[in-house]
């Protein structure tokens, strides 16, 4: 999955919030059980331990965010962060279509999220991307698996954040779904300056 997220981290710790609340916005309101956030030439992060901090900010960053995330992998210049909500992630790993397929790549039986979760990290470390983060970040099942086992066949769309394979009308009803929760983070960052009411606002609404 070609991640598109980028930030090049500052001294400007509003600034980064800011930013992590637009692209955090579908979990926040709970349309969207995962996001996968790429922090990249961030220099606080040499300093760092792989999957022990991502940023000086963190305490402040996690305190607002108020999600469950996991260092995904840092190569020192490079940080992969997954921000996810627990119950929404629990209940798609539960699927048991979802289930069977990730038993199918080596993942474990009937577990919680947090397995499944550290095994998907372990498999960060390897030179293959693991695909199947797809699933994790709420893409239609039949996308994920039909980008793993036949690439080409698959549609990309204009502002598509991933292909398309066979029926495309629920994947684009999602699709829209995911992008209007974070157009709409994106509105009320720039209407609000205090972050508090901003995190207010983007909990508080209602998508229907």
């Amino acid at each position: 999955m070609k991640l598109r997220q980028e930030y090049i981290c500052t001294n400007n710790e509003e600034a980064l919030l800011r930013y992590l609340l637009v692209k955090t916005s579908p979990v926040i309101m709970k349309v969207k059980p995962a996001v996968l956030i790429r922090i990249s030439n961030c220099y606080h992060a040499r300093e760092f331990q792989p999957y022990d901090i991502f940023c000086s900010y963190q305490k402040m960053i996690l305190e607002t965010l108020a999600l469950d995330y996991l260092i995904m992998k840092n190569n020192g210049s490079d940080i992969q962060v997954l921000f996810y909500d627990r119950e929404i992630l629990e209940r798609v790993l539960k699927d048991a279509e979802v289930k069977t397929f990730l038993q199918k790549l080596g993942y474990g039986g009937d577990c919680p999220a947090n397995r499944y979760l550290h095994e998907l990290r372990s498999r960060f470390c390897c030179s293959d991307f693991p695909h199947e983060i797809g699933v994790f970040l709420g893409y239609p099942l039949k996308d994920v698996q039909g980008f793993i086992s036949d690439y080409n066949s698959g549609v990309s769309v204009p502002r598509g954040r991933w292909r398309i394979y066979g029926d495309a009308a629920s994947s684009l009803k999602t699709m829209k779904l995911y992008r209007y929760a974070e157009e709409f983070g994106k509105t009320v960052i720039e209407h609000y300056r205090d972050l508090s009411v901003c995190v207010d606002q983007i909990k508080n609404a209602v998508i229907s």
